[in-house]
């Protein structure tokens, strides 16, 4: 004999669809604040490794007799300056354990953006003394970019990146690594 079940009631209806909407906005609310966790790691680990780095560029180049580095060679200065602060941001994200190719298009934001300012002080679209002022103006806020190109990397669980590596070998792109 076949059972049927009774219809659900439009209350039941209701509440079932207001428990899936409230479900819905927390995990949306949960990624919104990895991939704000994660921007904010990566502000840090660029500031925080790169300012004392820099620091120690322009000292040692006024050491060295270029007590005015960034106002003589200022395209120099911002090609230094952009690897200086691309380094510290993949160290911590190979140590988080990121993938080479996230780790790679995340570095290559800093690195276009010093380019790129060094173009249009070039071609006198940007006075050359602005230049570096700009990128570390907008260092951060440009690695907003290839975050929002790979929102699966960078919305995810923090805890999960060291046990990737380990069973990928650190070589999968699409994997979510942390």
């Amino acid at each position: 004999m076949k059972t049927i079940a009774p219809e659900p009631s439009v209350g039941q209806t209701l509440a079932a669809s207001a428990q899936a909407n409230e479900n819905a906005m927390r995990q949306l609310a949960s990624k919104a604040g990895h991939f704000i966790v994660h921007f904010v790691e990566m502000c840090l680990a660029m500031c925080l490794g790169g300012i004392p780095l820099i620091v120690l560029f322009f000292f040692g180049a006024a050491q060295v007799g270029y007590p005015d580095l960034l106002q003589r060679f200022p395209e120099l200065s911002v090609l230094v300056v952009s690897l200086i602060l691309t380094l510290p941001m993949i160290v911590w994200m190979r140590f988080r354990g990121h993938a080479w190719r996230a780790t790679l298009e995340m570095a290559s934001t800093t690195m276009i953006l010093g380019t790129g300012l060094i173009v249009l002080g070039q071609l006198g679209i940007l006075a050359k003394g602005g230049m570096f002022e700009w990128l570390t103006r907008l260092a951060c806020p440009a690695m907003i970019i290839p975050m929002l190109f790979r929102l699966d990397l960078y919305t995810g669980h923090h805890h999960a990146g060291r046990q990737h590596l380990a069973h990928a070998g650190g070589s999968d792109p699409e994997k979510p690594c942390h």
